[in-house]
């Protein structure tokens, strides 16, 4: 998969403030937290962000250099909540060993849907939100 480059004032991540230092308020800690144990919520969210966040998605899944699993739930978070990656990063510690294993799965099978799409050329919004609707994590 090639390197897709697109300026950070197209970010979505960036336009909604995930690069922002949140609020690390207890109910934000718990809602990121929630997110990333509900293993069909999160498929749900990254489905949905993957489409709606396309110049972000691509910066960051087509990056190999970088935790695309930690963007994704960060994102996913952000997405969802509005909350800030600070916050997420947060959460992330105070989750279980099994959880965050969980959570990894269902990312890394985000990131293998993209490269399917990328690979396939799928751009189209509808068939892309089709597409991972028909596949739930577990297909992979």
């Amino acid at each position: 998969m090639d390197r897709i480059i697109h300026p950070h004032y197209l970010w979505e991540d960036y336009l909604h403030g995930f690069y922002n230092k949140g609020d690390a308020s207890q109910e934000n800690v718990e809602k990121c937290c929630e997110l990333l144990s509900d293993q069909a919520l999160f498929w749900d969210v990254m489905c949905q962000l993957t489409i709606d966040w396309i110049y972000s998605t691509e910066f960051n899944l087509s990056n190999t250099t970088i935790n695309r699993r930690a963007w994704l739930g960060q994102a996913a978070c952000c997405y969802q909540y509005g909350i800030e990656s600070n916050v997420t990063v947060i959460a992330w510690g105070m989750l279980d060993g099994k959880t965050q294993i969980e959570a990894n799965k269902t990312a890394n099978n985000m990131i293998e849907l993209f490269k399917r799409n990328e690979d396939d050329k799928i751009t189209d919004r509808n068939e892309c939100l089709d597409r991972c609707s028909r596949t739930s994590e577990m297909d992979i």
